[in-house]
């Protein structure tokens, strides 16, 4: 997903006309325009993944590639890339590991779903609930290993067989899935106007001696 949009020649024009004609100062304010943008464009779309995924922002920026403009290029570019899925351990709430596997959370519309046989860590020995007699049902107790971080595993096989990270959506996968594209194209495009409106704002302000 690459967002890209033109700059309104008219407003080009206007802003041209209101800093007097300086090539050098139009190009600098439509930089700073396509740069305040740009920060736009890259909040709007974390914020569509995270409406979703329960998960902080700066998991979905960290799979966001940009690139700002100069007042030389006068061009940016905002890339969600095609990244893998994110350790169920990121998300929130954390993860839990009972008798049947791991339960875990990765959507604000949905419940907690179970992982069956999945683990955290080592479980240990039964025993019995505090405070009560012992009974043939006794409690598990589960830790979490230190050294994992939090992370959950799986295994297929037995006990010699590797094991492997279980892993929830990945950012890219849940933006193509909501179909904002469009949407958020439509919006930049008129975040751009907006920009460069106020940069136009600006500099009569200031030419007319207002700031």
């Amino acid at each position: 997903m690459v967002a890209a949009i033109k700059i309104d020649k008219r407003q080009i024009q206007e802003l041209a006309k209101a800093i007097e004609g300086s090539r050098t100062k139009v190009k600098k304010e439509l930089n700073i325009a396509i740069n305040e943008t740009q920060k736009k464009v890259k909040s709007s779309v974390a914020k569509v993944v995270t409406q979703e995924l329960s998960i902080a922002q700066k998991y979905v920026r960290s799979a966001l590639r940009s690139k700002r403009s100069t007042a030389k290029t006068l061009a940016a570019s905002v890339d969600l890339t095609k990244t893998g899925r994110l350790s169920l351990h990121l998300f929130t709430p954390k993860p839990k590991q009972n008798i049947k596997g791991v339960t875990y959370k990765v959507s604000k519309t949905k419940g907690r779903k179970l992982l069956p046989n999945a683990f955290q860590g080592p479980k240990s020995t039964k025993q019995a609930q505090p405070g009560k007699k012992p009974r043939k049902t006794k409690a598990y107790a589960f830790t979490v290993k230190p050294s994992w971080g939090g992370k959950v595993f799986t295994r297929e096989g037995n006990a010699k067989t590797p094991i492997h990270r279980a892993d929830g959506p990945s950012p890219w996968g849940v933006y193509v899935k909501s179909k904002k594209d469009r949407r958020l194209r439509k919006e930049a495009k008129a975040e751009l106007k907006k920009q460069i409106q106020r940069r136009i704002r600006f500099q009569k302000l200031k030419q007319s001696g207002a700031i």
